[in-house]
């Protein structure tokens, strides 16, 4: 009887260790899954860093055909360039909400981000010339 015992608790023994197996992680986006699941998120710089077409431009309330039809584009290192006649740097705020443009510069431009995707960027800032409120509604080129 004891005998019966000590097997039965050998096999449950082996059978939990059988069970418990490893802890590995499957990956969202594997062959198996076909891709169903959401694609991983894309980040911040990754949605900023690319051409914009600036659709249309506000500079104190009213239309800027200055800017308006010109384009910016972002690269992952921290530069831009506008519409290829002036380049510069930018980075963000620490809660990721502001790109601070040409910091430290008399050109000095802080960005709100209103709404960042991976098609639309719309941003609001106080001219670096004039002062006045600004505004760019950019979609990705």
């Amino acid at each position: 009887m004891k005998s019966n015992f000590f097997q039965l608790g050998i096999w449950i023994t082996m059978i939990m260790f059988a069970a418990c197996g490893d802890d590995t992680v499957t990956p969202v986006n594997d062959d198996k899954n076909n891709g169903e699941n959401e694609p991983p998120e894309v980040s911040i710089i990754e949605q900023v860093a690319r051409f914009w077409n600036i659709d249309t431009a506000y500079h104190d309330g009213a239309y800027d055909v200055s800017s308006s039809g010109k384009t910016i584009s972002f690269n992952a290192t921290g530069g831009y360039d506008f519409d290829g006649s002036f380049q510069g740097t930018y980075r963000f705020n620490r809660d990721s909400t502001m790109l601070i443009i040409d910091e430290g510069t008399n050109y000095q431009q802080d960005w709100t981000i209103e709404v960042l995707t991976e098609a639309r960027f719309v941003s609001k800032f106080n001219s670096p010339f004039t002062g006045k409120p600004s505004e760019w509604r950019m979609s990705h080129k």
